[in-house]
């Protein structure tokens, strides 16, 4: 954890210790391929699922996966 940068600022959030933002950083790989937090969220389960277009947001409920 102290040579990775990722695993530093996950940690750094309240309630967060060093097993799991290891774990996230692990679980997410690159963390670039995520536009946003939420599309994170999304993809471990924690939130819908969302899809859009033309600013229009859909959220997908957890039987649509």
């Amino acid at each position: 954890m102290k040579e990775e940068r990722a695993c530093r600022q996950i940690a750094d959030i309240p309630g967060v210790g060093l097993l799991t933002a290891t774990a996230a950083v692990a679980t997410m790989g690159d963390p670039k391929a995520f536009h946003s937090g939420r599309e994170f969220a999304a993809w471990l389960g924690l939130v819908p699922r969302q899809t859009g277009t033309g600013g229009r947001i859909r959220l997908h409920d957890q039987q649509t996966r």
